[in-house]
């Protein structure tokens, strides 16, 4: 799994450049030359909605089976939404309140919170 943000520093060490300070993102140069390593397990996102003449923005998760969006609490409790690809493959149930998919949503939360950066470092992997 690969983000757009991940394309400026594997252009960055395919042409041989140092990246600048601060840029986010993670080469996936060697996955180029191996596809079969393991790699990041999420891929992170901002989803921006307009609700009423509101602007709010989401934060999304995306793994393989999974994806988990938080939405921020305003004047009550954060809203979530969860989809199983593998039974759902459109992504139109949310299942982030079915009691089955609890440990789910709790782990993608925590994976959420930690952010991008706490992802295992696909290069220790290898």
């Amino acid at each position: 799994m690969v983000e757009l943000v991940d394309l400026y520093p594997t252009l960055a060490e395919l042409f041989s450049l140092e990246p600048p300070e601060g840029l986010q993102g993670l080469s996936f140069a060697p996955l180029l030359r191996n596809p079969r390593q393991s790699w990041k397990a999420a891929a992170f996102s901002q989803l921006p909605r307009e609700v009423q003449g509101r602007s709010w923005m989401g934060a999304s998760l995306r793994t393989e089976q999974h994806r988990l969006t938080l939405w921020p609490a305003r004047g009550g409790a954060a809203r979530l939404e969860l989809y199983d690809y593998a039974s759902d493959p459109r992504g139109v149930r949310n299942v982030a309140l079915d009691p089955d998919f609890a440990a789910v949503r709790d782990d993608l939360l925590t994976m959420i919170s930690a952010g991008w950066r706490a992802q295992p470092d696909p290069e220790s992997a290898r």
